[in-house]
């Protein structure tokens, strides 16, 4: 995981993580959380909200804590 990281970009390129809050994407960003600060990158999640369902909202404010106990900035849309 790191060498895929370590291509996405130069000592301080910014990497978004896509955050749904189901196990594979929390276990991603927590990888590229962990990896960000030795590879010199700054990583984000993004979480995103369709307005499909009335629950979206209250979800995306889980998942931006979840994304702030992992020491990520996110952003939701």
């Amino acid at each position: 995981m790191g060498g895929a990281l370590r291509r996405l970009g130069a000592r301080g390129s910014g990497v978004l993580v896509a955050l749904s809050g189901g196990a594979d994407s929390t276990v991603l960003a927590a990888v590229c959380a962990r990896l960000a600060g030795r590879l010199g990158l700054r990583v984000e999640a993004l979480i995103v909200d369709h307005g499909l369902r009335p629950e979206g909202g209250a979800e995306a404010a889980l998942v931006r804590e979840r994304a702030r106990a992992l020491g990520l900035e996110a952003q939701v849309h």
